[in-house]
C-alpha cells in the first residue's frame, strides 16, 4: 500500500526523518504542523519547525485499522508468539493497567497484569492499551521487523484522535514528496531533502 501523509519536525535542518523514538510517523497536514510547532517533549526548543510530505510504502501493518487508537495484545501473540507478547505486556504493563477494560474486568481482583498472567495466562487474549507507546519502542520494532512488519495504521490520540496515524519502521519506506516549513511565509519552501 502506498499513501502520501506528512509528518512534523523541529531540530537542525538537515535532520530530516529524525526521530527520537524507533518508528516514524506520519498523518495529516494538521497533525503535521501541531507536531512540528508544539513538540510532545515540552524540553525540546522548536527551532526550524517543518512539515513532511511524503509517500510512504507500507506493505504488511501489524495494525491495519485508522479507527482503533489501541493494540490488542491478541495480534501481538499471533505475530509474535506468546512469549514475545507477554514480554511486550509486561513492559508495557502500566499503559493496559490505565484502560477502562482493566478497571472494570481486572482491577478488583488482580494487583497487576504481571499477577493476571500467571493465575491466567490466556487472559493476555483479552488485555489492549495504547498503540503509540508500543510503536515508539526500539524493541518491539525490532522484533516486529524480525517478523516481517514493516508498519502500522491506528488512529491517533489526544488532539488528533479523529485522524489515522500512518508509521513505518525504516526511513527506505518514505519517499519524500516536499518539505515545507510549518509556519510558511506566502510561497516559501524549503528545498527537498536528498
Amino acid at each position: 500500500m502506498t499513501v502520501t501523509a506528512y509528518r512534523g519536525e523541529h531540530g537542525p535542518e538537515h535532520l530530516v526523518l529524525a526521530s527520537k523514538v524507533a518508528s516514524l510517523t506520519f498523518g495529516s497536514y494538521q497533525a503535521a504542523r501541531l507536531y512540528a510547532t508544539e513538540p510532545n517533549d515540552r524540553r525540546d526548543s522548536v527551532i526550524c519547525p517543518r512539515i513532511i510530505e511524503a509517500n510512504l510504502f507500507i506493505h504488511n501493518p501489524i495494525l491495519n485499522s485508522g479507527a482503533d487508537p489501541f493494540i490488542d495484545l491478541a495480534i501481538l501473540r499471533h505475530a509474535l508468539g506468546y512469549p514475545a507478547a507477554k514480554a511486550i505486556a509486561l513492559r508495557f504493563k502500566d499503559w493496559i493497567e490505565l484502560t477502562a477494560h482493566w478497571s472494570e474486568h481486572y482491577a478488583d481482583n488482580y494487583m497487576s497484569v504481571h499477577e493476571l498472567l500467571q493465575i491466567k495466562p490466556a487472559a493476555l487474549d483479552d488485555l489492549y492499551c495504547q498503540a503509540y507507546p508500543i510503536l515508539d519502542d526500539l524493541q518491539v520494532i525490532a522484533t516486529l521487523v524480525e517478523h516481517g512488519y514493516d508498519g502500522a495504521i491506528y488512529a491517533g490520540s489526544a488532539q488528533t484522535s479523529d485522524e489515522s496515524e500512518y508509521r513505518v519502521f525504516h526511513k527506505r519506506q518514505v519517499q519524500i514528496l516536499d518539505v515545507l516549513p510549518a509556519n510558511p511565509a506566502p510561497s516559501q519552501k524549503l528545498a527537498p531533502a536528498p
